[in-house]
Protein backbone atom coordinates (compact mmCIF):
# COMPACT_ATOMS: atom_id res chain seq x y z
CA UNK A 1 0.00 0.00 0.00
CA UNK A 2 1.26 3.46 -0.88
CA UNK A 3 1.42 6.19 1.73
CA UNK A 4 0.98 9.92 1.42
CA UNK A 5 2.84 12.57 3.39
CA UNK A 6 1.74 16.19 3.65
CA UNK A 7 4.17 18.99 4.35
CA UNK A 8 3.11 22.53 5.20
CA UNK A 9 5.36 25.58 5.53
CA UNK A 10 3.45 28.45 7.10
CA UNK A 11 4.90 31.75 6.02
CA UNK A 12 4.68 34.98 7.97
CA UNK A 13 3.08 38.15 6.60
CA UNK A 14 5.85 38.76 4.03
CA UNK A 15 6.51 35.07 3.20
CA UNK A 16 4.54 32.64 1.08
CA UNK A 17 3.00 29.55 2.65
CA UNK A 18 3.44 26.29 0.77
CA UNK A 19 1.75 22.89 0.79
CA UNK A 20 3.18 19.67 -0.63
CA UNK A 21 1.84 16.11 -0.92
CA UNK A 22 4.35 13.31 -1.52
CA UNK A 23 3.45 9.71 -2.27
CA UNK A 24 5.71 6.88 -1.15
CA UNK A 25 5.54 3.99 -3.61
CA UNK A 26 7.04 0.67 -2.62
CA UNK A 27 8.97 -0.71 -5.57
CA UNK A 28 8.08 -4.34 -4.82
CA UNK A 29 6.66 -6.42 -2.03
CA UNK A 30 10.07 -7.97 -1.26
CA UNK A 31 12.27 -4.91 -1.72
CA UNK A 32 12.84 -2.36 1.02
CA UNK A 33 13.36 0.42 -1.50
CA UNK A 34 10.74 2.99 -2.36
CA UNK A 35 10.18 5.88 -4.72
CA UNK A 36 8.78 9.24 -3.71
CA UNK A 37 6.59 11.25 -6.08
CA UNK A 38 5.38 14.82 -5.59
CA UNK A 39 1.62 14.62 -6.19
CA UNK A 40 0.62 18.15 -5.24
CA UNK A 41 2.49 21.41 -4.75
CA UNK A 42 0.74 24.65 -3.89
CA UNK A 43 1.87 28.14 -2.93
CA UNK A 44 -0.68 30.39 -1.25
CA UNK A 45 -1.04 34.06 -2.07
CA UNK A 46 0.65 36.48 0.29
CA UNK A 47 -1.71 37.44 3.07
CA UNK A 48 -3.71 34.20 3.02
CA UNK A 49 -4.98 33.70 6.56
CA UNK A 50 -3.93 30.67 8.59
CA UNK A 51 -7.56 29.55 9.02
CA UNK A 52 -7.98 29.60 5.21
CA UNK A 53 -4.85 27.49 4.82
CA UNK A 54 -6.11 25.03 7.43
CA UNK A 55 -9.38 24.69 5.50
CA UNK A 56 -7.42 23.95 2.31
CA UNK A 57 -5.36 21.27 4.10
CA UNK A 58 -8.54 19.70 5.48
CA UNK A 59 -10.09 19.71 2.00
CA UNK A 60 -7.03 18.05 0.52
CA UNK A 61 -6.87 15.42 3.26
CA UNK A 62 -10.51 14.49 2.60
CA UNK A 63 -9.93 14.07 -1.14
CA UNK A 64 -10.66 10.75 -2.75
CA UNK A 65 -7.11 10.51 -4.11
CA UNK A 66 -5.62 10.45 -0.61
CA UNK A 67 -8.29 8.19 0.88
CA UNK A 68 -8.82 5.63 -1.88
CA UNK A 69 -8.11 2.13 -0.57
CA UNK A 70 -8.26 0.65 -4.06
Amino acid sequence: MNKFFIGLDLGQAHDYSALCVIEKINNSKTSKTASYHVRHLERFQLGTSYPAIVERVKELMRSQELNDDG
